[in-house]
């Protein structure tokens, strides 16, 4: 009686925990920011007055790039001819990152001579309102250092991160009314590589970073994705977010409640670079919690929470005829995604910025001209509805038994003409068994899933993840597999 009264008190949780609603916003069309040519690495700053400021580097050859910078005064739609803020013409820049104080005084950092990794350095430049000042070495006599990363904190002081080899790992130099401090090293490497992908401040001026660890000159000691913190000036150990393999791709943001939040790709084919599955945490009593499998084929993740609290998160899908952009949103308990953009190439450095109700997502698309590859950095914005409580349901299927034993049942809640999709997934993103049905048009359709058919792999008893989708949004369900 026990036995299945805890099966009954997990499936009422599902059931709770599994509700969906409509997101009913939309991301507007994308919008180029960069002129012609090819244009790399984007980052956005967002000033007071609702301004963007984007930075990026632009090649003028093939060993020779400099840092472009154009702003919006109109929440993305149009945007000023680009500048060139550096004017190099010897050396390849790149790694360009803008935060803005709450002066609106711009600060850019950026990678010097890329192409000769010995004698890289971090410079940054700060606008002051009127006019771009010199560039100003920030690494001191280091040379070979790069990745630099940018964030600013409440009282304006900036951070400058950066990654300086084996030998010395993750560094940093604060600037504080326009004067640089002391080069700092937080960590002992300890023969392994510590990249920064992104390091965020909260509203107690406490710095959260998320990177990636591993030995490059050791191919078993693979990447894992990790966060660590500095409070009131005292760093902490680093800690993993997940035990296996991951991309250099991570981020994070923070919530409502200031707690970050993390995302990562794991990689679950090494064979194959674009099997990755996408999986959240965050931050509980001062730990990472469990991750939770968001989407499978997916890599370079972004994430934000906006002003209702609600979590978004964008990515790179391969597909087989490409690649896909997809947000990922989560509402009453389930992630959805959506398809906003398909393309033939990647989609590259995917990015979230938050500036009150409005979301913005910057990213790299490449395109052909003559058989020549370039991209273009693109800008979409999401405009949120503050308080928006009215969900309307938006399941297109259902699926039971649920537990199930050696098959589920798939039916359509409404109609359908597209192609059906079933893939099942063990918790860490595998795929475990996948089939397509054709719907009847103008009928509700229903499906069977059996396990033992021959694509499927054999299944232990547990939770796994159910997506149906019918070439539009995606119904993801949790199921239990019984005896």
């Amino acid at each position: 009686m026990g036995k299945y009264l805890t099966v009954l008190v997990f499936i009422l949780i599902l059931l709770i925990f599994d509700s969906v609603a409509t997101y009913s916003q939309s991301w507007t069309n994308p919008v180029n920011v960069s002129s012609a040519g090819s244009n790399d690495n984007p980052s956005l700053a967002i000033s007071t007055d609702g301004t963007l400021h984007c930075v990026w580097s632009h090649a003028k050859g093939a060993y020779l790039s400099t840092l472009f910078y154009s702003k919006s005064t109109d929440n993305g739609t149009t945007w000023s001819e680009p500048l060139d803020i550096t004017a190099n013409y010897n050396k390849w820049l790149g790694s360009a990152n803008i935060v803005c104080d709450s002066f609106n005084n711009l600060y850019v950092s950026y990678d010097y001579d890329l192409f000769n990794y010995t004698q890289t350095k971090v410079f940054y430049k700060k606008f002051n309102g009127f006019s771009w000042g010199d560039s100003i070495r920030l690494s001191g006599a280091l040379n070979g250092v790069w990745n630099n990363r940018l964030t600013i904190d409440q009282n304006n002081k900036v951070y400058c991160f950066w990654y300086g080899g084996i030998s010395s790992g993750i560094s940093y130099i604060c600037i504080e009314n326009g004067i640089a401090g002391n080069i700092i090293n937080p960590y002992s490497t300890q023969g392994k590589q510590i990249r920064l992908s992104k390091a965020t401040c909260d509203n107690s001026n406490n710095v959260h970073c998320i990177g990636t660890v591993y030995n490059p000159s050791n191919p078993s000691d693979f990447p894992q994705s990790i966060y660590f913190n500095s409070v009131n000036g005292d760093w902490s150990d680093i800690q993993l977010l997940t035990s296996v393999r991951t991309t250099l791709d991570n981020d994070l943001s923070l919530n409502k409640a200031g707690i970050p939040d993390f995302v990562f790709a794991v990689i679950t084919d090494p064979f194959n670079d674009g099997h990755c599955a996408i999986n959240t945490s965050t931050l509980s009593t001062g730990l990472p919690t469990i991750p939770e499998f968001v989407g499978d084929s997916s890599s370079i993740p972004a994430i934000i929470t906006d002003i209702n609290g609600d979590t978004h998160i964008v990515a790179t899908e391969d597909v087989q005829s490409g690649f896909n952009l997809v947000h990922f949103f989560y509402k009453d308990g389930q992630w959805k995604k959506e398809v906003i953009d398909t393309n033939s190439q990647r989609y590259y450095q995917n990015h979230l910025y938050r500036d009150g109700k409005k979301i913005y997502w910057i990213y790299k698309k490449l395109y052909n001209v003559n058989s020549n590859t370039y991209s273009n950095v693109v800008i979409r914005r999401l405009d949120v509805v503050q308080g928006l409580t009215e969900k309307q349901p938006d399941n297109f299927s259902r699926v039971y038994p649920n537990p199930f034993c050696d098959k589920i049942e798939i039916e359509l809640l409404k109609n359908s003409q597209n192609e059906i999709t079933v893939d099942l997934f063990d918790p860490t993103g595998n795929l475990l068994c996948t089939k397509r049905f054709h719907s009847i048009p103008n009928e509700k359709a229903r499906f069977t899933l059996s396990l033992q058919e021959g694509n499927c792999r054999i299944l232990i008893p547990g939770l796994y993840f159910l997506f149906v989708s019918d070439g539009g949004l995606i119904n993801r369900f949790k199921v239990i597999k019984t005896d």
